[in-house]
């Protein structure tokens, strides 16, 4: 996903995934809204093919899968566990219902996967791959039925993408990784009491830990959606032009107005204050000097004398 956008090949591995496990179909959304069309063309292949390998060599499993066993989320274990970090599983501990949260969870799940795509595509077409591409991973865990505590790897490339994509991150790197890291180590969503269906009687101070996972996911993009806000198209740390999306680049009419914007705003000192050579506003004159300098420089160039009436003025100076 984070490769180099022209490579051909780019997008089988994520299908051949998708195709093993569904989770990974999420990263299709972010290559549908990023427009990389050739990637999600090699993708859906991949996917394709790997079902159809499936349908080849084990026809009556995969017809058992693809018909019934795919909709029952009950034969991998329990959805009132404390292990499910899903957005399933903490409606299903929130209101008791031993068979998930409905409407409600479809709903949520809906929202989710529509806030999270714009921000992942915001956060994509800004350069900030890595943060865009965690966030996409975070749709994944929070709107499947089931998303067990093992499968949040994904919160150490989105750890690193906080601390260099959010002001908070930037300003404070040790606490920011401390708290993050530090939640995920001390794992509190099994401090409370499990197993046995005990966490439907969960009190209030219960479910905060409970479900640390998925309220530290929505702060995470809270955090990611306010740095997006503030740093501008961007984004902080990146040089100017820096964006390397597939469809919203700067163009190099932009990059070059953008540069020359910033550089009288470096040598321009504010009005009324003075700079190092003791006037007001030299550093603007000093600039627009140079560029005084440089057209008469051109002109001089334009009307300078060929070679041959060079070599026939020395001469008759000489003679």
């Amino acid at each position: 996903m984070l490769a180099a956008r022209h490579r051909a090949s780019r997008g089988v591995w994520v299908g051949l995934a998708a195709g093993l496990k569904l989770t990974p179909l999420v990263f299709l959304g972010l290559l549908l809204f990023t427009r990389q069309w050739r990637a999600l063309i090699n993708a859906t292949a991949s996917v394709t093919v790997t079902v159809l390998l499936g349908f080849v060599f084990a026809p009556r499993a995969a017809v058992e899968y693809w018909t019934s066993l795919l909709f029952d989320t009950t034969r991998i274990g329990g959805l009132t566990f404390a292990g499910n970090q899903s957005w399933n599983g903490f409606l299903t501990r929130i209101s008791g219902d031993l068979h998930g949260g409905g409407p409600l969870w479809a709903g949520g799940a809906l929202v989710i996967a529509a806030g999270g795509l714009w921000l992942s595509r915001a956060l994509w077409l800004r350069a900030d791959r890595l943060a865009g591409l965690s966030v996409c991973a975070l749709i994944g865990l929070l709107c499947s039925p089931v998303s067990w505590s093992h499968h949040w790897v994904w919160v150490i490339p989105l750890g690193i993408a906080l601390l260099t994509s959010t002001r908070a991150g930037r300003a404070h790197p040790i606490w920011t990784a401390a708290a993050w890291f530090g939640l995920f180590l001390l794992a509190p969503i099994w401090w409370p009491p499990n197993h046995d269906h005990r966490e439907l009687a969960w009190s209030l101070v219960d479910q905060l830990p409970g479900n640390a996972y998925p309220i530290a996911a929505l702060v995470a993009a809270a955090l990611l959606l306010t740095g997006l806000r503030s740093d501008g198209p961007t984004g902080a740390g990146q040089p100017n032009g820096m964006i390397t999306s597939t469809t919203e680049s700067t163009s190099a009419g932009e990059f070059q107005a953008e540069f020359e914007f910033n550089s009288v705003m470096i040598t321009s000192p504010p009005s009324g204050q003075r700079s190092a050579t003791g006037s007001p506003r030299s550093g603007r004159r000093c600039h627009r000097g140079s560029r005084t300098r440089q057209r008469r420089s051109a002109r001089r160039s334009d009307h300078r004398p060929s070679g041959r009436r060079r070599y026939l003025r020395a001469r008759r100076f000489r003679r």
